[in-house]
């Protein structure tokens, strides 16, 4: 997998929110490099009010963030935009924050690897469950007509 945003369409739009100002600059230059457009934000709440202008195709958060999991509630009221979790070992369990409408957690210090593989799976749409056509159904799902 190389990673670049455009390996399954257009460069993907990123918002990314970190407490960390040197992590945001860092990550923005990566991911950059791989090819997607990103935007940052410094704080829960201006993630949440970029969200709604930018219209990312995905959504990484600082776990640390001050009301981030009300954001993460508001931003999944609002749509299926995949959010990413970035966490420590040492933070408050992010359960709380997955159950709140967040995908998935990675936890730092990680690579620039793991974070692209990630972000690509959560670009990459879950297969349609398999079609229950009636007409072609066999055995128990079989519908019963009499003739």
């Amino acid at each position: 997998m190389s990673g670049r945003a455009e390996a399954s369409g257009p460069p993907a739009r990123l918002l990314l929110a970190d407490s960390d100002p040197s992590l945001r600059t860092v990550l923005r230059l990566a991911l950059q490099a791989h090819g997607y457009q990103v935007a940052l934000a410094d704080s829960a709440d201006t993630a949440l009010e970029m969200a709604g202008h930018e219209h990312p195709d995905l959504i990484v958060l600082d776990l640390s963030l001050p009301g981030v999991v009300g954001v993460i509630r508001a931003l999944r009221r609002a749509g299926a935009t995949p959010i990413l979790l970035l966490t420590w070992s040492t933070e408050p369990d992010p359960q709380v924050a997955l159950d709140s409408g967040a995908d998935d957690a990675l936890t730092k210090p990680f690579g620039i690897g793991q974070l692209l593989e990630r972000l690509q799976t959560l670009r990459t749409p879950a297969p349609s469950p398999p079609s229950r056509d009636k007409r072609k159904a066999t055995g128990a799902d079989a519908t019963w007509k009499r003739g």
